[in-house]
């Protein structure tokens, strides 16, 4: 009896045993406890975290276009030659007389302070329908990479002597366009590459705005140049170097013979010349005087030049003063052919300066056809400095 009483009692022991092995370890307090309640938030987290990720915006596509990839939109087709870095678009138009051209237009010009990265082109309407522009062109310019500055799309029709960002264009018409961006010097003369970036409403060139730039367009194009010359169309900088002068130096165009000879001071704008006098509503200010560069010019061209301007300007121990142009002889504002004439370029400079100047400097510059209408010193066809002391002034 005994020894069945103890069998049972070991029976049970061994399975109470048993039933300790299966059951869940016990906590060691209030530590152990919060660092499972952390494991499993971290494990929660871990399972909501594809939920909330935000998705990446969608890589935008460009078209790429260049010279050899115009862009077709219709039958409006946008062909680009040339992109550089300049202080304006300037180009010329109206009748043309052998080589002279009688107008010049400048559609856009850069700030002080900041050069135009243009990209030129053409427009051209292949169809038979006149086509429209309403201002639905969206440009942008990235610069080596760096935040993208505005742009715009102008078109010069020569032929209607106008420009605009919105215009008509006649069946198998051609026009001139630029693509222009206004950016600092600093970032103009530091380019290495650029990108242009141009958009076009969903519909076509033949509607107004929608959107507020490029990216918001339907249709998107690229064209990259770069300095390095290896992307669609090289950069190219305009220079600018003018020549220094001499006084009794004749220079000889195409048109005129120019020769300047001597430089004084004058009150009063009156001289005479071939037997004749003049006189000219500039006389000095009173407590300054004019100073004058004097010389000839020939005309050579065989018809009118008409207006007869230089630009120029005087710099006087660093002060700077714009120049005026009186031509003698001349007829109603041109010079006829074979004609010479006498010229004064001169600037009204104070008194005090002119009396005790270390260093004075003139820039005259003009052109083949003889007229500075809109153009900048730097914009013209010949461009001189001619310096001096007090000892060559009379």
């Amino acid at each position: 009896m005994r020894k069945a009483l103890a069998l049972f009692l070991a029976v049970i022991l061994a399975a109470a045993l048993f039933g300790c092995g299966k059951s869940e370890p016990q906590s060691d307090g209030p530590a152990a406890d919060a660092k499972q309640d952390e494991g499993q938030k971290n494990e929660a987290a871990a399972t909501m975290a594809p939920e909330k990720q935000e998705e990446k915006a969608p890589e935008i596509v460009y078209q790429e276009v260049g010279p050899d990839r115009p862009i077709e939109d219709g039958a409006l087709v946008l062909s680009f030659t040339d992109v550089k870095v300049a202080k304006n678009v300037f180009t010329t138009y109206g009748k043309e007389e052998g080589d002279n051209t009688v107008n010049v237009f400048r559609p856009v010009q850069a700030g002080v302070g900041n050069k135009l990265i243009i990209l030129a082109g053409t427009v051209k309407n292949a169809g038979d329908q006149e086509l429209f522009l309403r201002g639905n062109v969206f440009v942008s310019v990235v610069v080596d990479g760096g935040d993208p500055y505005s742009g715009r799309l102008t078109v010069l029709k020569k032929a209607a002597h106008s420009a605009s960002t919105v215009f008509s264009i006649e069946p198998l018409n051609e026009a001139e366009m630029y693509i222009t961006a206004e950016v600092p010097e600093a970032v103009a003369d530091g380019l290495g590459i650029c990108d242009f970036i141009i958009g076009f409403h969903k519909d076509g060139l033949d509607v107004n705005r929608a959107g507020t730039n490029a990216k918001d367009a339907e249709f998107k194009y690229k064209l990259s140049a770069s300095t390095a010359g290896d992307a669609a169309i090289p950069v190219a900088r305009d220079t600018f170097a003018p020549e220094v002068y001499q006084l009794g130096t004749t220079l000889s165009s195409d048109t005129v013979e120019l020769t300047f000879t001597e430089i004084v001071k004058k009150t009063k704008m009156s001289d005479e010349y071939k037997g004749k006098s003049y006189s000219f509503a500039g006389d000095a200010a009173e407590g300054s005087h004019n100073l004058c560069l004097v010389g000839t010019v020939m005309q050579k061209a065989s018809y009118p030049l008409k207006w007869v301007r230089f630009k120029g300007d005087v710099t006087i121990d660093g002060y700077t003063y714009e120049t005026t142009t009186w031509v003698l002889g001349k007829t109603s504002n041109k010079l006829q052919p074979m004609m010479e004439a006498k010229v004064y370029l001169f600037a009204n400079v104070p008194d005090t300066l002119l009396d005790s100047f270390q260093e004075c400097t003139f820039r005259f510059a003009y052109n083949e056809e003889f007229t500075n209408l809109w153009y900048e010193y730097e914009e013209c066809d010949h461009a001189y400095t001619l310096t001096f002391g007090p000892g060559d002034v009379k």
